[in-house]
């Protein structure tokens, strides 16, 4: 297998998988042994990709690859996540009052973990839908071998265009 191909499957199929739903479980890579896990996935799949030995550091190999660093990028990932699920009023409180033993709610730890980074709470976010549009209208005008009958048909065009439509020239 290539290195790029390497490549494509751990950014594509391997991180996708380690980093599902890690802004519920974010804190668990704060223990020194769930973290070496992770860091061991990465660094075998940048081993088969770059064929390095088995004795080259973890931080070398991130910088023959041009990967970053798994705990960083999962750090970003839960950020991401969480910054969407509070944008969308989806992160609330729980009303448990905290004591020794309690368990947190995963809302409460994500509100927590963004107050660590200084993500603003309400920070303006685009919270548009994507909606897909199969029925697309375009016209397409090129000049032809009348050049006058094309600048007037072309002009005739540009009068009657509506406000939401965007036009785009080209030379």
């Amino acid at each position: 297998m290539s290195p790029k191909t390497c490549k494509w499957m751990f950014t594509a199929v391997i991180r996708p998988i380690l980093s599902y739903c890690c802004s519920i479980w974010i804190r668990a890579i704060d223990t020194d042994y769930n973290a070496r896990k992770l860091k061991r996935v990465q660094a075998l799949a940048l081993r088969m990709m770059s064929g390095a030995m088995p004795s080259t550091p973890f931080l070398a190999l991130n910088h023959l690859t041009d990967t970053p660093d798994t705990i960083l990028f999962l750090r970003g990932e839960a950020a991401k996540g969480a910054a969407r699920l509070q944008a969308y009023g989806s992160l609330t409180l729980e009303t448990i009052a905290h004591r020794k033993g309690t368990i947190k709610n995963h809302t409460t730890i994500n509100k927590q973990f963004m107050e660590d980074l200084n993500i603003p709470p309400r920070a303006t976010r685009d919270l548009t839908a994507p909606t897909m549009m199969l029925g697309r209208h375009f016209t397409v005008t090129t000049p032809g071998t009348n050049n006058t009958e094309y600048r007037t048909a072309l002009q005739h065009t540009i009068d009657n265009i509506t406000s939401e439509t965007i036009t785009c020239y080209t030379d």
